[in-house]
């Protein structure tokens, strides 16, 4: 048999790398075909001979190479740079199969909050948000692809208002980039887009409670004793709680009972914010009839103010303490502010945690036990917290003869069914109504027997509803932490509209805490500010770096 000349050994061993350039294209052409047809498997075949081929030839050669020292360095590189490849490639991959995104802003601000995922979450029928912008804003894409993966009945989509222009008619666009809310028929527009104006967590989960809500319910805030209003702002003034209720799809009026001759059949709440002076005896009367009517009723009071609400609260085993809460747990704040991150079980603060609230100037409640009542403690002051009776004095300090231990209550949440005494009155306005309707039937000479039926079932629907309304009561011993000052400041503002919205009656599945908005952390420099800012960066700052390069080269030399 001939042997193959030396020469031709000599290139023969290339086959290896030849071989190797037609499988891996046979194995390219069979996955991206995903058809493994005679051409894939044909150049693997060849690939693989042509490969085996060119080792008997190569082989010789490659244990004298692999012998020398350079291939083993060379060799361990190869492998370390491979395997560096390969794990990179695998948390790519797994990042890419199973996402996590980290937040680490202050507020967690591109974390949706846990009430934006509840109303997601629960949303019963399809939701779509449409945004007429044929250029998308990549951020708008985020938001809306994080809210989607809270529901499947959220949807969303960009129309390009030039072309689709049916969906234009349709929803009353007048501008670009309007973004407007569909659900269950109803149509809602929610903001004009622009670079001043984003959308945002808080404006987009605010439409959507809105419109999900078939009708607005009514909030009354009770003025003409002194009380803090809404329609102030500052240190005194309920603007932001106001425009906070408003924003949720809530109807907020004032209200004076001093003129009205009968409560408001429309109130879903109302709100007492700090009387600082007496209701009238009438005006509590009212207060009373609407809670045993199955009413809300939000009291706030500032220490040491009477309010002529006693009576009230002694029915629902609410008693007020003149004391003042002093706790000296926050730095550098006076010490009549308290610091509470200690909450009840409650939907009114079911998602707080350890979060923390603030209130200045607080006042502890206590609660007898009252039958037909349940009373659930909401704020709980920490336990180097007291009651301080004595404010004269000049440095606070506790007296276990006239002070109370923390830790203490500042606020209660109560509810109760429909009491006995308004369940009598129901019977006996029923029965006034039966003589009046005798009465009316003796002036008749017929009477259909069909329209007694209907009268008949009609009361005793009404009874029914009477007998599964719910009065609730919530309580706080301090009013300012609703104010402006004083309601954007950690959970302050979580605790005012969970309350709300709790005596509202409405879903308490969304109640949580709400979205966060960016703070401002722009600085406004002075000119002289900002040059020197310029001088440090640009020279002083680099100079001092090459004058110690230079000193140090001088010292080695």
């Amino acid at each position: 048999m001939k042997t193959i000349p030396k020469p031709a050994q000599k290139y023969l061993k290339y086959l290896v790398f030849l071989g190797l350039s037609i499988a891996i294209a046979g194995l390219v052409a069979g996955f991206v075909s995903e058809k493994w047809s005679a051409l894939p498997i044909s150049l693997l075949v060849v690939g693989s001979l042509l490969m085996l081929v060119g080792l008997v030839f190569y082989l010789p050669q490659l244990q004298v190479v692999l012998q020398q020292r350079s291939t083993q360095v060379g060799t361990d590189a190869i492998v370390a740079t491979l395997s560096v490849i390969i794990i990179l490639g695998l948390i790519n991959f797994l990042a890419v199969r199973y996402p996590s995104r980290i937040d680490l802003t202050e507020t967690q601000l591109f974390t949706l909050s846990p009430q934006t995922q509840k109303i997601i979450g629960n949303l019963p029928q399809p939701l779509k948000v449409l945004v007429f912008d044929a250029t998308p804003d990549p951020a708008d894409k985020e938001l809306l692809d994080n809210y989607r993966r809270q529901g499947d009945n959220f949807q969303y989509e960009f129309v390009d208002p030039q072309i689709k222009l049916g969906m234009v008619e349709k929803f009353g666009v007048d501008s670009a980039r309007e973004v407007h809310l569909e659900y269950d028929e109803r149509l809602q527009r929610l903001q004009t887009l622009s670079e001043q104006e984003s959308l945002s967590e808080v404006s987009l989960s605010n439409g959507i409670e809105r419109i999900i809500r078939q009708e607005q319910p009514q909030i009354y805030f009770l003025q003409g004793h002194g009380e803090l209003s809404p329609d102030n702002s500052g240190e005194n003034g309920l603007s932001s709680a106001e425009s906070s209720l408003e924003n949720a799809g809530y109807r907020v009026e004032t209200l004076n009972l001093a003129d009205r001759a009968e409560f408001p059949q429309d109130a879903a709440a109302i709100i007492v914010p700090a009387p600082q002076q007496e209701l009238l005896e009438r005006e509590v009367e009212l207060l009373q009839d609407y809670l045993d009517e199955g009413g809300s009723l939000l009291l706030m009071f500032e220490p040491r103010t009477e309010s002529g609400l006693e009576p009230l609260l002694e029915e629902w085993g609410v008693r007020r303490d003149s004391r003042l809460i002093i706790d000296g747990s926050i730095a550098n704040s006076s010490l009549a502010t308290v610091l509470v991150n200690n909450y009840g079980l409650h939907p009114i603060t079911a998602d707080f945690e350890n979060g923390n609230s603030i209130y200045l100037l607080s006042e502890p409640l206590e609660v007898e036990e009252v039958e037909g009542i349940q009373a659930t403690s909401l704020l709980r002051t920490s336990e180097q917290s007291w009651a301080e009776s004595d404010l004269e004095l000049e440095e606070f300090e506790f007296n276990p003869g006239s002070d109370i231990q923390g830790p203490l209550t500042i606020g209660y949440a109560l509810n109760r069914q429909q009491t006995e005494e308004s369940e009598n009155r129901d019977k006996l306005e029923e029965l006034d109504s039966d003589e009046e309707e005798s009465e009316s039937d003796s002036d008749e000479e017929e009477s259909p027997a069909s329209e007694e039926s209907d009268s008949d079932s009609d009361e005793d629907e009404s009874e029914s509803k009477q007998d599964e309304k719910e009065s609730r009561l919530v309580v706080f011993g301090n009013s300012r932490f609703a104010t402006d000052g004083w309601f954007k400041q950690q959970l302050n503002g979580d605790v005012f509209l969970n309350s709300v919205k709790w005596l509202a009656n409405t879903d308490d599945t969304s109640l949580s805490i709400r979205p966060k908005e960016l703070k401002n952390r722009r600085l406004n420099l002075t000119v002289g500010q900002a040059g020197m800012i310029f001088w440090l960066a640009v020279f002083i700052v680099p100079a001092f770096g090459f004058a110690i390069a230079g000193w140090t080269w001088w010292r080695r030399r």
